[in-house]
């Protein structure tokens, strides 16, 4: 077992980019290389879209969207003084319902 991640003690192998490409290559047959260029050019392609304010949708897979959280006001936890926070984006992923049973065989 690897990296162990999460809560409640559950270990969570990590599942590395070239394990991906690699699973990619076998259900494809493409080659590792072509595997992953295809697998670069959808993570490039999702990021780019969802920065520039899309909201990407993969039936049975889920949606890549971006939120914006707006200024507000903070504190600084040493001292106590207000302070300013800038409005941010920040990108998010919602897992469609085939995604969560999937997750959750057993429900």
């Amino acid at each position: 077992m690897q990296a162990t991640e999460g809560s409640d003690d559950v270990a969570v192998e990590s599942f590395k980019k070239a394990q991906f490409v690699t699973s990619i290559s076998e259900k494809t047959g493409m080659s590792k290389v072509d595997s992953d260029a295809a697998l670069s050019a959808v993570v490039e392609t999702i990021m780019e879209e969802v920065a520039s304010g899309k909201k990407v949708s993969l039936p049975g897979f889920g949606v890549f969207k971006l939120n914006r959280r707006a200024a507000r006001k903070g504190r600084n936890p040493r001292t106590g003084k207000e302070l300013d926070i800038k409005a941010t984006n920040s990108p998010a992923f919602s897992a469609s319902k085939n995604f969560k049973l999937k997750a959750n065989p057993d429900r």
